[in-house]
């Protein structure tokens, strides 16, 4: 059995680009037919009638997609943050720059 190194899997906070793509295909599907309220048009017939036809995933798979804590970007801890609020307040106490 053959296995690839570590370095050589491109993983982005723990999906690959193609999952959060069909990630992203199941939330707009969700967003254009789920209608909160009505049980016919609830999400598991929005999995069974158009998502999993479609893309052929599981029905846990396609709640785990609905969940948006692995879509968010990485934070990059060398970038510069700027804490705006801080800035404000700071000017309404003075009126110099922050």
């Amino acid at each position: 059995m053959v296995t690839k190194p570590a370095a050589k899997i491109q993983l982005f906070f723990g999906m690959y680009k193609s999952t959060r793509k069909k990630a992203q295909i199941v939330r707009d599907f969700v967003a254009k037919y789920y209608e909160e309220g009505r049980q016919d048009r609830c999400k598991l017939w929005v999995y069974r009638n158009k998502v999993r036809p479609l893309l052929g995933i599981g029905e846990r798979t396609f709640f785990r997609y609905l969940d948006d804590l692995h879509d968010q970007e990485p934070e990059d801890n060398k970038q510069l943050k700027i804490d705006f609020d801080a800035c404000e307040t700071s000017l309404k106490k003075q009126d110099g720059s922050c």
